[in-house]
């Protein structure tokens, strides 16, 4: 506080006022990451960060997140909000954020729009409109733009590169330069419950900052993570609750000699979209025809997958889920409350399941996660056979 309020002491118009709007983390999942919200998908305060992953969203969807107060200073609470719909031909999101206190204050009002080309590549991009306002010295504004890209390199490997204020805006009528910022990164996926994510950031006038996080899925319904970057030296951590439609995130921030930064965020999705955007992929055969740049390890395992699915026992699977209750549903790997309310409510709209390809049409199912379940159905299947 006294240091905002020297700096307004010191200024006598807004030909003095430096350009503000650093980057700010907003989502707790982002903060538990170290900050790393780069590639986080599905995350709709992740698609403030990077636009690209507002193509990750597949519902209609909303979200708050509140900060009480930087280093537990109430002059240095953020709050936002964020709405997310999907359409035919992308995703569309506006958000609105403040920062600051009566004395200085920061809004930033964004409209965001992503699509993806195929499957393996997402695009998007934000309009920023920046209000700065100081008390007894007015305010100014200006537009900023931001353009990002979230690729695929395998089911394991994702990568994507997010450049902010393009073009360069300014506020002031000394045309005081708000941040340029440029963020590239890499998610690796080595287990179907744990990203690991490493990013860097380079402010065009500052030296780069690393940031690097973790998160285990213990349940379709609960995680933790952990993150930490070095400029300046902060430690993160964090977990997240879902029951149904809602979510609850949690983040903290340690910096070593400022102290602590709380986060918090309810997420909500409002209903389901109501077209689809992608082709059903309907098996590994077609994804080897689209994609001839997969490497022979993919095909082979394409080839065992595709083995897996002509067996028989798939037969008896898709009859289980197709009659499972949530109850039944849980009960297999990855699949919490929520992913098999998910499942239901597809059956529900789009009929029984005609093949065992279509439940990756779920929201959050993965190959991975798929192929988890014909295992475990497998073992079970082998286990009841061999009992007396």
């Amino acid at each position: 506080m006294f240091l905002v309020a020297g700096i307004c002491v010191g200024l006598g118009s807004f030909q003095n006022v430096a350009a503000q709007f650093e980057h700010h983390v907003l989502g707790a999942r982002s903060a538990s990451f170290g900050g790393s919200g780069l590639l986080l998908s599905g995350d709709l305060w992740a698609g403030y960060v990077n636009p690209a992953l507002y193509a990750t969203v597949g519902n209609f969807a909303g979200s708050i997140t509140y900060i009480p107060g930087r280093f537990e200073m109430s002059e240095l609470q953020s709050s936002a909000a964020t709405i997310v719909y999907p359409f035919s031909f992308g995703t569309t999101a506006t958000s609105i954020h403040r920062f600051g206190f009566d004395l200085y204050s920061e809004t930033t009002i964004s409209l965001s729009s992503a699509r993806s080309i195929g499957d393996r590549l997402d695009i998007g991009g934000t309009v920023n409109w920046y209000h700065l306002a100081i008390e007894r010295y007015g305010s100014t504004s200006t537009v900023g733009i931001t353009a990002g890209i979230r690729a695929g390199i395998s089911d394991q490997l994702t990568t994507g590169v997010v450049v902010s204020n393009i073009n360069r805006p300014a506020v002031g009528e000394n045309r005081n330069r708000l941040p340029q910022i440029i963020r590239a990164g890499v998610m690796y996926r080595p287990h179907p419950v744990l990203n690991i994510v490493a990013e860097i950031e380079k402010d065009v006038m500052f030296d780069p900052e690393f940031r690097f996080g973790a998160e285990y899925l213990f349940s379709g319904s609960f995680s933790v993570r952990a993150g930490m970057n070095d400029r300046p030296a902060r430690a993160a951590g964090g977990f997240s609750v879902q029951h149904r439609s809602l979510q609850i995130d949690y983040g903290l921030q340690w910096h070593f000699e400022l102290g602590q930064t709380h986060f918090i965020t309810l997420s909500f999705i409002l209903g389901e979209r109501s077209v689809k955007r992608q082709p059903t992929d309907t098996s590994p055969v077609e994804r080897i025809l689209r994609r001839p740049s997969l490497n022979i390890y993919q095909l082979i395992l394409d080839s065992q997958f595709l083995v897996q699915l002509e067996d028989p026992l798939i037969e008896s699977l898709l009859r289980f889920i197709n009659a499972a209750d949530e109850n039944e549903l849980t009960g297999l790997p990855g699949i919490g409350e929520v992913m098999a309310n998910r499942i239901i409510e597809y059956r529900n709209n789009h009929g029984p399941f005609e093949d065992i390809n279509h439940l990756k049409n779920v929201q959050g199912i993965g190959e991975g996660t798929l192929e988890n379940i014909i295992q475990f159905w497998r073992h079970s299947s082998d286990t009841n056979r061999s009992d007396p």
